[in-house]
């Protein structure tokens, strides 16, 4: 089944779910595949040099082009997706070779993908504290968004998603102060949990 060529519309009912959601400005969809919506001027500006990279290389992942195999749809969900629909995933593990669908009591891969980021911010927010004896995970610097660029600086693959999945996984493990303002805290302790990760 992965020599099949998928179209836009092929890829649309595979999986059954709106790319966009309100608000949504991740992709760009159009006959020809797709990309990552681009920025504006005035917001790439306001991002630091880091930032820029992390999105560039996000950027690169977001691309699609159709025709496409079932293989290539499976990779793109698995780096873009910030939360991959049951369905779809359901859809994706029976059209693959070789695959049965999950037994009973099998994590789906959404649970699978929440699971691997809250173990890499288990770790994260243990060097921190490690770095900062006074980090209180209770009251964290500055807001989400700050923690969740560290967290992309760390593993882009598993944080390039948005910010209301990086809320389901950080939930009970750390909070934020509703209206903080933007803080440099994450970036300076970058280099030291860059090192202590290896």
């Amino acid at each position: 089944m992965d020599e099949k060529r998928i179209d836009l519309t092929g890829f649309l009912r595979l999986i059954d779910f709106g790319l966009r959601r309100e608000g949504d400005e991740t992709f760009a969809v159009s006959e020809a595949g797709i990309r990552a919506c681009p920025m504006t001027d005035e917001d790439w500006r306001l991002l630091t040099d880091e930032e820029q990279i992390v999105l560039m290389e996000a950027a690169e992942e977001a691309r699609l082009d159709f025709p496409c195999s079932l293989a290539d749809v499976r990779r793109w969900v698995e780096l873009n997706w910030y939360e991959v629909p049951e369905n779809l995933a359901l859809a994706l593990e029976e059209a693959a070779p070789g695959n049965a669908p999950g037994g009973e009591g099998q994590a789906t891969a959404p649970e699978k993908r929440t699971a691997q980021r809250r173990a890499i911010l288990t770790r994260i927010l243990e060097d921190l504290r490690e770095v900062d004896p006074t980090l209180n995970p209770d009251a964290m610097p500055g807001r989400m968004v700050d923690f969740l660029t560290l967290c992309q600086a760390v593993d882009r693959h598993l944080f390039t998603i948005q910010l209301d999945a990086f809320d389901k996984a950080r939930k009970g493990l750390c909070r934020f102060t509703q209206g903080a303002r933007a803080t440099d805290y994450y970036r300076e302790k970058l280099p030291a949990i860059r090192a202590k990760l290896g």
